[in-house]
C-alpha cells in the first residue's frame, strides 16, 4: 500500500502573537531569583577563596618571620663571638704582632680637672657673632 502525503501551504505571516503579561512577569521573577542565587553563590565562593588566599599569605609571613628570627639569632651569636675580648686579644697578638702596653707607655689624654687648678667643667655658651643683631623672641 502506498502512502499519500498532501502538503498544505499556510501563511502565518499576518498572525501576531499576543504577549501574556502574567507570563512575562513570571519570567522576570524567575530571572531575578536565579540571578540572586547565582550572586550569592559567587559571593560565597569569593569569600572562601579570599579566606584560603589569606591563610596562605599568613603562613608565608610566619615562615619568613621564623627565618628572620633564626638569621637574627645567628647574627647575634656571630656578633658576640666577634666582640669576645679574648679573641680580640689573641688576634692582636698573633696576626698584628701587637703587645700589651707596659707601665709608663700610656698617657691619659684628658687629665681630670682638679679644683685647685681652677679648671672645672666648662658649660657651652651660645654667643652671637660680632656685628650680628640679637635675635628677638
Amino acid at each position: 500500500m502506498r502512502d499519500f502525503h498532501f502538503t498544505q501551504r499556510i501563511d502565518n505571516s499576518r498572525v501576531v502573537r499576543v504577549e501574556d503579561p502574567r507570563r512575562r512577569r513570571e519570567q522576570r521573577m524567575l530571572l531575578a531569583a536565579v540571578s540572586a542565587v547565582c550572586l550569592l553563590l559567587f559571593g560565597y565562593a569569593w569569600q572562601n577563596f579570599q579566606t584560603l588566599n589569606l591563610g596562605y599569605q599568613i603562613e608565608a609571613a610566619r615562615r619568613q618571620e621564623a627565618g628572620l628570627q633564626q638569621w637574627n639569632r645567628e647574627l647575634r651569636l656571630e656578633q658576640a663571638s666577634l666582640r669576645d675580648p679574648i679573641r680580640i686579644y689573641a688576634l692582636a697578638h698573633r696576626r698584628l704582632g701587637m703587645q700589651s702596653a707596659q707601665p709608663g707607655q700610656w698617657v691619659r689624654l684628658n687629665p681630670p680637672a682638679t679644683p685647685a687648678s681652677g679648671q672645672g667643667p666648662v658649660m657651652a655658651e651660645a654667643r652671637a657673632p660680632r656685628g650680628a643683631p640679637l635675635a628677638r623672641r
